[in-house]
């Protein structure tokens, strides 16, 4: 399995000379469940969808799956901007977990639609459907897809990716993690144990949440610590605030590195930039 941050910036978008190092697109993983294989899972359509969009033209699976977290306006603006939409050589499936598909049409024909674009729903050539969310026994793009409920507003979801042999990852774009239900924290936990990945939303430092509860976001050091709980092999920390330059992000991952290794068996961590990947061979799985 491959996975590819195309975007990890939360929020809005940013664009300044310091923060050309991780990125100031937002929220968009792409998963190939091997190299070749002619389907991608993309999750969220954040403005990081764009530069995707653009590679697959070039030389890029043609069956797109395209799961949205949630509807928020930084998951989802850069849809209109995607340009295998425009592309007749393309099948793209669009689907959201915990929203119901007429849902997902109402909030992306907006975006198509003057006085928002003046580009619309008609000019749309690729084969696009909107789609209920999958089972748990569907396989998208060769992963199987597990949703995850989420406490953050706006129905928002996690997505537990599962190879056919094992490797698993887990996406958690928007979280608040202290205001989770015992229910959801269950979920979760089970979703990331022994994982090969989490990435996780660190939006607000620790001394930031005080001021922001309720608004479904966490800090690095929680990301980490539920890492730690479950044991899995990395973390990776994602929704950058838009404030955050490269020197301060590179701060806290250092920080959360250090908070790790306070503790054996710990798990890796990385601030997810633009462009940042990981490949996870099958023939390595050890657990």
């Amino acid at each position: 399995m491959r996975i590819t941050c195309w975007g990890a910036r939360g929020s809005f978008p940013v664009s300044a000379p310091d923060t050309v190092r991780y990125g100031g697109q937002t929220t968009c993983f792409a998963l190939q469940s091997h190299p070749g294989h002619d389907e991608l899972l993309i999750v969220d359509a954040g403005t990081g969808i764009y530069p995707l969009g653009r590679q697959l033209q070039k030389n890029g699976p043609r069956r797109i799956h395209l799961i949205l977290s949630h509807l928020h306006q930084d998951h989802v603006c850069g849809f209109p901007f995607f340009a295998p939409l425009f592309d007749r050589r393309f099948e793209i499936r669009v689907s959201a977990p915990f929203v119901s598909p007429k849902e997902v049409s109402n909030a992306l024909h907006a975006l198509l639609h003057p006085p928002l674009s003046p580009v619309t729903w008609a000019n749309v050539a690729a084969r696009l459907q909107i789609c209920p969310a999958p089972g748990p026994e569907d396989r998208l793009a060769g992963l199987t897809v597990t949703a995850i409920p989420l406490a953050h507003p706006g129905k928002a979801a996690g997505l537990c990716c599962t190879s056919a042999q094992g490797r698993r990852v887990v996406v958690v774009p928007d979280n608040e993690l202290a205001a989770m239900t015992a229910e959801q924290r269950l979920a979760l936990h089970t979703a990331c144990s022994s994982a090969d990945l989490l990435i996780h939303d660190a939006h607000f430092l620790d001394a930031e949440l005080d001021g922001a509860r309720g608004w479904g976001h966490s800090s690095p050091l929680e990301a980490a610590r539920l890492g730690l709980e479950t044991r899995v092999q990395q973390v990776g920390l994602t929704h950058h605030h838009p404030d955050r330059n490269d020197d301060s992000i590179e701060a806290i991952e250092k920080q959360t590195r250090d908070w790790l290794s306070g503790f054996p068996d710990s798990p890796e961590c990385t601030a997810l930039a633009a462009g940042w990947s990981l490949n996870l061979p099958e023939a390595e799985k050890k657990y």
